[in-house]
């Protein structure tokens, strides 16, 4: 049998300013003392019980002003398909001034899309029974977008443990004044693992980039792989799209091809994904015409 490759090629590009000297990688839950965790508890929640609060991951921007908290918190008696998940921005953590919360924003929607698209995949989701709560995971980075408003990477991860299956979504943001936060660009279903009978029949994984120019110009590239599985044939493809930051967002502009998405990585700086997330990654060659498939 033949395996069929195709290639489908996208980009994603956006304004932002300075990225490559203030990007900070993610910092999981694992670096979050116990200590840590209570004292951002004290500030961020009235949760009573120890297991209706978590902290997913911290960011600190590169003044040290900022400190930037994702988080769970649910409520006694909520439903496991309602977890609550926030951004939280904490300042004051300078030497002398206690900490206080400037902004909570819900990203909960970016999770609960997750679930209903790993539930419609999934073979029995109308007879299924929970019997597991779904797995979270997350990942904060830090970044500056343009006239020196502070920025903010999320990758929000979700796994359901009885079918395998998971997904994550990633999205920008940008800090205005008077602490309030702003999605800027939303990329759904940037990473997503179906599950059949154990076996996994589509695989889909990202690779967002960032990259400041010689004008100035700062390109964000989404390169995405793609394969799905049918008996023993397999087809890879990937894509990418391109955006590009007007006035206060990002706006979609076109495409790249292979020879300038090439090109555009150079120099490129990827941004830290959890690291719980199936890594795909693989290179498709583009077909000359007339010519066959491998």
């Amino acid at each position: 049998m033949h395996r069929h490759r195709t290639v489908v090629v996208l980009a994603l590009c956006a304004v932002l300013g300075y990225v490559n000297r203030s990007y900070a990688g993610c910092k999981g839950s694992a670096g979050t003392t116990g200590a840590g965790e209570q004292q951002l508890r004290a500030i961020l929640s009235d949760a009573s019980d120890e297991g209706e609060f978590h902290v997913l991951s911290e960011a600190i921007d590169a003044t040290g002003r900022w400190k930037f908290v994702l988080y769970l918190n649910n409520t006694a008696g909520e439903p496991t398909n309602s977890m609550s998940v926030y951004v939280a921005g904490i300042t004051g953590n300078m030497v002398g001034k206690s900490e206080k919360a400037a902004f909570i924003y819900n990203v909960s929607r970016y999770l609960q899309q997750l679930e209903s698209q790993l539930t419609k995949s999934s073979e029995n989701h109308a007879q299924q029974v929970r019997l597991q709560s779904p797995i979270v995971d997350g990942c904060l980075n830090t970044l500056q977008l343009p006239e020196s408003t502070q920025g903010l990477h999320l990758n929000l991860f979700l796994k359901d443990p009885q079918s395998g299956s998971s997904g994550a979504t990633d999205a920008l943001f940008a800090v205005r004044e008077h602490s309030l936060i702003q999605p800027v660009l939303e990329l759904n279903e940037t990473s997503m693992v179906q599950m059949r009978a154990s076996r996994r029949v589509m695989h889909q994984d990202s690779t967002i980039w960032m990259r400041q120019t010689e004008g100035n110009v700062v390109e964000v590239i989404w390169e995405q792989f793609n394969r799905t599985a049918a008996g023993i044939m397999t087809a890879d493809y990937t894509q990418n799209l391109m955006y590009q930051w007007k006035e206060t967002g990002f706006r979609r502009i076109g495409t790249l091809q292979p020879n300038q998405l090439a090109e555009h990585l150079k120099g490129a700086l990827a941004l830290t994904r959890c690291s719980v997330i199936i890594p795909l990654r693989f290179k498709v060659e583009e077909m000359r015409p007339n010519q066959p498939a491998p």
